[in-house]
């Protein structure tokens, strides 16, 4: 794998909505209380708390995927919520892991992944996309400068 991989069109639409109107209720139920960094982030256990049929769907798929790259097996799975511009935090997740960011709702593909490795690049946001890339790239959301009249939402998942 180069520094990332990049999936479109990664989940059936009546899937992606249903993700959609969970993760909103995850936002109210399952928030990570925490002091963050940067935008609204669910607790770590979505690929424990979510056992629906398009839940499965999204993970079978992305385990697969994972399967082919490492043996690696998944650790965290979270949502990240965006609805304004905030500071920017990058950070990496452990030396020998791999992230995946699904963007599930994204109105403007701008507002992607920010990597920085031997190069800086900004990976787009498609909506119903799937990013993978290795945790220890210096990494961080790509935020707005304005308020979004949606959410940006992101499935985070790291495999360790």
């Amino acid at each position: 794998m180069s520094n990332f991989l990049l999936l479109k069109n990664f989940m059936d639409i009546a899937d992606l909505e249903k993700m959609k109107n969970d993760i909103e209720i995850d936002f109210i139920k399952n928030i990570h209380n925490d002091d963050l960094k940067s935008g609204l982030q669910t607790k770590s256990n979505l690929h424990i708390i979510h056992n629906e049929i398009h839940w499965n769907a999204y993970y079978n798929k992305l385990n697969n995927i994972m399967l082919k790259m490492s043996n690696k097996k998944i650790t965290k799975s979270w949502s990240l919520k965006i609805v304004k511009n905030e500071k920017n935090f990058f950070h990496k997740h452990k030396e020998d892991s791999f992230t995946s960011v699904f963007f599930l709702q994204n109105d403007d593909y701008f507002l992607g992944t920010h990597l920085k490795s031997e190069q800086e690049f900004i990976v787009p946001g498609y909506e119903n996309s799937l990013l993978i890339f290795h945790g220890n790239i210096l990494h961080d959301a790509v935020f707005p400068s304005y308020e979004l009249k949606k959410p940006r939402y992101t499935i985070v998942t790291d495999y360790e």
